[in-house]
């Protein structure tokens, strides 16, 4: 370093007890991290992947009355169809969206054994792992497929 650059950060330093080199540092190292957990997670596709997950659960559920776990039909197609039509991934949005619809059927399905057998967080947790594992799956087979559908031959 020069002469030069070490006078100016002595100078701005003991101007405001802090370097304003260090306060735009700071300032870009919050805008970088505040940018990666924007990459990283979308609140707004989240409810959009939360609403469809939830619908196909309940489509499916009504199509499919007498097929146990009919309701997770629902949610790999809906987060296929997500991973179709999206062009970036979202694959903990979905994640999420699918543990939490399909926690709620199991819960709501078998509400009275949770009560009574005093398996609610047992239930919750099978609920959640399955419906986690069907959503990732569908989001991954609809990204591949639409991978497969626009690239070049």
């Amino acid at each position: 370093m020069s002469r030069t650059d070490d006078l100016l950060r002595e100078l701005e330093t003991s101007e405001g007890g802090r370097s304003r080199a260090a306060d735009s540092e700071g300032r870009s190292r919050r805008a970088r991290l505040l940018g990666r957990a924007k990459g990283l997670f979308s609140p707004r596709y989240f409810l959009v992947a939360l609403v469809l997950t939830a619908v196909g659960l309940v489509l499916a559920s009504a199509f499919l009355p007498f097929v146990p776990g009919a309701g997770l039909v629902g949610v790999f197609v809906a987060a296929f169809g997500l991973g179709l039509l999206s062009g970036r991934r979202h694959y903990l949005e979905l994640a999420v969206a699918g543990a939490f619809a399909a926690t709620l059927s199991v819960f709501t399905d078998y509400v009275v054994f949770a009560l009574v057998a005093d398996a609610g967080a047992t239930l919750a947790a099978a609920g959640a792992g399955a419906g986690a594992l069907v959503a990732l799956v569908g989001h991954y087979f609809g990204r591949d497929l639409r991978s497969g559908l626009t690239a070049d031959l």
